[in-house]
């Protein structure tokens, strides 16, 4: 599977508001990592079952400041 962005939704401790992050599937064991946007935060390394919900980023917008 390509490398998607997400808006992902955990459960449990990790749950919390819903993340937009980059999705890496591991599908020999059903785990991902959920890599950050901003690089100073650290991957997630998640399994299937942690993961709430999730849904595709189909696109992106950027606006001109000011």
């Amino acid at each position: 599977m390509p490398h998607l962005r997400v808006v992902v939704r955990l459960r449990g401790d990790a749950g919390g508001p819903a993340l937009l992050c980059v999705f890496h599937s591991q599908s020999a064991d059903q785990s991902a990592t959920l890599a950050s946007l901003h690089p100073e935060i650290p991957p997630m390394h998640v399994t299937r079952e942690q993961i709430r919900w999730m849904v595709p980023v189909l696109a992106t917008l950027r606006y001109p400041l000011g």
